[in-house]
């Protein structure tokens, strides 16, 4: 057992130090502590982490320009000779239902107007839903030279293109002012649907021949809708293009017939055995009228006259007398 040198406290075989008063015991020596597992050390992690990976951006949608507002009106006009064609051809294939048909087109007020105009707007929809879908551009765009893309660059799906066409009723209010406000506010140049849909419409050289086909189309649609359904227009207010036949009489007693035919006019044909009432004037009384197809052909089955046709009327005239002539 040791002895501290400067107290004289004894201490255990182990001790270092004093424990009385602190001093250092010779002749011990200090405890080995055998090493452990080693540990790593820890490092910083802005150390040790490696550089953040950056995206870069869509080549397509930095190397192309957006699409300016002039490009994009052009676009919106062009494509309203597709709606043209649209309601034209509408409401001529409605109007005869309706009785609308006018020398001029079609007259249509009221629920028959309201159902033009509903048909119309959605065949309409269905026409840029479509094309922005299938193609990412409609014939207006591929003649203005744009184009519409996600706004990482991708194509178009069908939900996309459909939330951004129905956000055209608001965009449309009035005349697309709202739509041009956005367009020249906005980074993208988005318009409201743009934004919800997250596209854009960028500049794009579309090839010389896909501009010319794209107008073409553009004009022949409304000339075709025009052409192929202005037979269904009612003839002008006193056309006539051939005179009138005379009118003879025979008497009572044989029931007198008269025939008179006309060229022209849109007459409906009463025939095959429908009779009309009789009409009085005066002494003199008509009955018995019918359609015949000529002065002395038959009777005329139930029909439509056209511009052009021959038309025979034969009618039974009474109430007068040829004996006192």
């Amino acid at each position: 057992m040791a002895t501290c040198p400067s107290c004289g406290q004894a201490a255990a075989g182990s001790e270092t130090r004093c424990s009385a008063c602190g001093a250092a015991i010779p002749g011990t020596v200090a405890p080995v502590v055998a090493p452990g597992p080693a540990t790593a050390t820890p490092v910083s992690p802005v150390a040790s982490a490696a550089p953040p990976e950056t995206v870069e951006p869509d080549p397509a949608l930095t190397a192309a320009s957006f699409a300016c507002l002039g490009d994009r009106r052009l676009a919106v006009l062009l494509d309203l000779l597709v709606l043209l064609a649209i309601f034209w051809a509408a409401g001529m294939w409605l109007a005869p239902r309706f009785g609308g048909v006018t020398a001029e087109g079609f007259n249509l007020q009221g629920r028959p107007a309201l159902i033009i105009i509903s048909v119309s707007m959605v065949v309409f929809l269905v026409y840029y839903v479509c094309l922005e879908w299938w193609f990412g551009a409609t014939f207006g765009k591929i003649v203005a030279g744009a184009r519409i893309t996600g706004v990482d660059g991708g194509r178009l799906d069908f939900r996309r293109s459909l939330i951004r066409n129905l956000l055209r009723i608001i965009d449309a209010v009035p005349i697309y002012l709202a739509a041009a406000i956005l367009v020249l506010v906005t980074k993208k140049r988005q318009r409201l649907g743009d934004m919800v849909a997250h596209t854009v419409v960028t500049r794009r050289d579309n090839p010389g021949l896909g501009r010319v086909a794209a107008l073409l189309v553009l004009i022949v649609l409304p000339v075709a809708a025009i052409a192929g359904t202005w037979s269904l227009r009612a003839p002008a207010t006193g056309e006539s293009t051939g005179p009138i036949a005379t009118t003879t009489t025979t008497p009572p007693s044989e029931s007198s017939a008269s025939t008179r035919s006309a060229t022209g006019g849109s007459t409906a044909g009463a025939g095959g055995g429908a009779r009309m009432a009789p009409v009085t004037d005066g002494p003199l009384t008509l009955d018995n009228v019918r359609a015949a197809e000529g002065p002395d052909g038959p009777d005329r089955p139930s029909a439509s006259y056209k511009p052009g046709d021959s038309a025979s009327l034969r009618f039974d005239v009474s109430g007068f007398d040829t004996s006192q002539g």
